[in-house]
């Protein structure tokens, strides 16, 4: 049986490897560890992965932007989930800090404010104190800082008190 050619296995690769990407865009890291677990050499894999990344089918910073698109506006999440979920899909450090770099805290204690506005519609009909409380939680395992996460029940627990006023005043 004849032994196939470096040139065949790269190519191999790389048509896994665009499998792969055709489904969602994935990390370098993310790519090399399923070549890997398919059975490729390490110094296919390499070369695989190197002409993906020359021809930009395998791009880190895009994952990055695209991770901190979702968890940053799509679904607002704090800096920390962010981190985490870069650092889970394989996004080098170095990327994941230029990436998070574009992510003001401006724009983090907005996500949370308005999270946690949504959350307070939700529970209206809890006491006030069981209320924060899981607003509060649901903002810390969402990602957000302690300090973003008061902040944004306080501006909350605010436009509650407006609203709640509002409706006594119209009785």
């Amino acid at each position: 049986m004849p032994q196939e050619s470096p040139q065949s296995l790269e190519n191999q690769a790389c048509v896994y490897a665009l499998k792969l990407l055709a489904h969602t865009p994935r990390s370098r890291q993310v790519i090399s560890e399923r070549l890997a677990r398919k059975g490729f050499e390490p110094s296919v894999a390499e070369a695989a992965l190197q002409r993906l990344e020359r021809l930009g089918a395998i791009n880190d910073r895009a994952v990055a932007d695209s991770i901190l698109f979702r968890y940053g506006s799509a679904r607002p999440s704090g800096r920390r989930r962010i981190e985490f979920e870069m650092k889970k899909r394989g996004i080098p450090a170095e990327i994941s800090k230029a990436a998070l770099e574009n992510f003001s805290g401006q724009l983090e204690l907005e996500g949370a404010c308005e999270l946690a506005s949504r959350r307070v519609e939700r529970m209206k009909h809890l006491n006030p104190q069981k209320r924060q409380k899981k607003i509060y939680d649901f903002l810390l395992r969402r990602g957000f800082s302690l300090s973003v996460a008061r902040e944004a029940m306080a501006a909350a627990a605010v436009r509650l008190e407006a609203e709640d006023e509002e409706i006594n005043e119209d009785r």
